[in-house]
């Protein structure tokens, strides 16, 4: 398989800012600045948004390659939410974005925002990821002639730190009567919901795929170095089958994410990403799926020294039981699928699987 060069320089900025020492103050601040610094100065963050919104230019397709890289790394750096999703999604809907670090807020039925006549928001946004750091978050408020795209700068609320199961920050976002530049809002596509949410699952699938990938090999190169009884534990019947298991789903989970890039890549141009919406949530619910499999499988093959803190098999773990939820589960993914199938008709269903995108 073809290095491909984007990712292979990603891989590069974070093979040398993800030392040690960066993973121990990750660990206690909650992101590394190491990371982020580094991958900034090479105009990664901004892969996916066009240059003339001030981004480094690429399509959906180049950011996804990156995400996939950091996911590989298990960096905690809001690579995805800048790039691929928030940023993303605002540029290509004209607004500016700026040169930091850009968060998304996707709807939910717990966030209520406002966009009064006089330009103003007031609201509450919940589970801002890396709200605390963000320069802009890309949110979608209510005014009175419909929805709004708007550009919200955090530090004109109040921030209440929040953390998921991975230490990485899920903050509540609250604003009153804070004005909006009018450049810094959009009128609202009918879409605009689902095409973030596409866009979320997107970036889950990748980064899915990167980290399953790294703790498969960490778990080869574990089995061949760990001796008992006088040979190596990969030896073992039992480690090899759960070795094997392993290996095969994060295999599987990676060849998700590069044919979902490969498809997206050949065929995008004048597309909406909606258009693509039976290939993501294929592949989000397959991943999904294969992230509680390696973090088990993981778990299993490493032994007790998988559960220390030392040992940076749960940097990667944790991450992955977030990432398989965010942006919509392996089950809630699956149940789209099926309704969406059955809702085309019976007669579609095999044209729909054979051809890898629905069909009616």
């Amino acid at each position: 398989m073809s290095v491909d060069p984007l990712e292979s320089t990603v891989a590069d900025i974070l093979a040398e800012a993800w030392n040690l020492d960066a993973q121990q103050r990750a660990e206690s601040e909650g992101w590394s600045s190491d990371c982020w610094e580094m991958l900034a100065k090479a105009e990664m963050p901004w892969v996916g948004v066009s240059e003339t919104s001030g981004g480094a230019g690429g399509t959906i397709a180049d950011a996804t390659k990156v995400v996939r890289q950091v996911g590989r790394y298990a960096a905690p750096v809001p690579v995805a939410e800048t790039g691929l999703i928030g940023g993303g999604f605002a540029a290509s809907l004209g607004i500016e974005v700026p040169r930091g670090i850009v968060s998304v807020a996707v709807p939910s039925r717990d966030d209520a925002l406002r966009l009064d006549a006089a330009g103003n928001v007031s609201g509450v946004l919940h589970r801002v990821p890396w709200g605390r750091h963000a320069s802009a978050v890309v949110a979608i408020a209510d005014a009175e002639s419909g929805q709004r795209v708007v550009l919200l700068d955090p530090a004109a609320g109040k921030t209440e730190e929040r953390d998921n199961i991975a230490g990485e920050p899920r903050d509540k976002l609250t604003f009153d009567k804070v004005g909006v530049p009018a450049d810094n809002t959009a009128d609202c596509p009918e879409e605009a919901v689902d095409e973030l949410f596409l866009r979320g699952a997107l970036s889950r699938v990748a980064l899915v795929a990167g980290a399953s990938r790294a703790v498969a090999r960490m778990a080869v190169k574990y089995t061949q170095e760990r001796h008992q009884f006088g040979r190596a534990v990969g030896n073992f019947q039992a480690v090899s089958t759960r070795l094997a298991a392993l290996v095969e789903e994060s295999e599987a989970a990676y060849l998700a994410s590069r044919v979902l890039t490969s498809r997206l890549e050949n065929e995008t141009h004048g597309k909406r990403l909606g258009d693509y919406e039976f290939e993501i949530a294929a592949a989000k619910a397959a991943t999904a799926r294969s992230a509680a499999e390696v973090s088990k499988q993981g778990h299993q093959v490493h032994g007790a020294i998988g559960m220390t803190r030392e040992y940076p098999l749960h940097r990667f773990n944790r991450r992955l039981w977030v990432w398989a939820h965010e942006y919509g589960s392996e089950r809630y993914w699956n149940k789209h699928l099926g309704w969406t199938l059955l809702a085309n008709g019976v007669d579609s269903i095999w044209p729909t699987v054979a051809a890898g995108r629905y069909t009616s």
